[in-house]
């Protein structure tokens, strides 16, 4: 696990300024700044950052699971973290985010880590609520959205 958590950060590299190897070539291709688009790399692979930390937390990021039921368990929470951190960071899920929805999420993510580092299935609990709770929230301003753009059929 010490090998992976040291070879992960080095990986990291490539999308964080000032080197942003994979940064320098994206912006050289969209024409962009360099350091701008480096940046914004760093903010979208932010949610990586907390991989190494998952190896280390949660064996089943590398395939070891205590107990199948337990790996399964973990692998959808690590799932709706990533998509918490990754929309609250982009500020847009299924439509764009309110303050509040973008508070919400940023604040599941932090339930959801907590869950990893205390174990406490209660953290596991209210994190998955709140997120199926902004998911619902934001199918149906996404389908009033729909419904507004298309005209009725007479």
């Amino acid at each position: 696990q010490a090998h992976f958590f040291s070879f992960y950060f080095a990986c990291l590299s490539f999308v964080t300024p000032p080197e942003a190897m994979a940064a320098l070539v994206a912006s050289k291709l969209a024409g962009a700044p360099f350091m701008k688009t480096g940046w914004e790399a760093c903010l979208v692979c932010m949610g990586g950052f907390l991989v190494p930390f998952l190896t280390i937390w949660a064996p089943v990021t590398l395939l070891a699971p205590s107990s199948l039921a337990s790996g399964i368990i973990d692998m959808i929470i690590i799932v709706i973290l990533f998509i918490a951190i990754e929309a609250a960071i982009c500020d847009y899920y299924f439509a764009a985010l309110t303050k509040m929805e973008r508070l919400s999420l940023g604040a599941v993510s932090l339930i959801l880590v907590l869950f990893f580092i205390l174990r406490n299935p209660l953290f596991a609990i209210v994190g998955v609520i709140a997120f199926v709770i902004i998911t619902l929230a934001q199918g149906r301003k996404t389908l009033a959205a729909r419904r507004i753009r298309q005209p009725e059929a007479a």
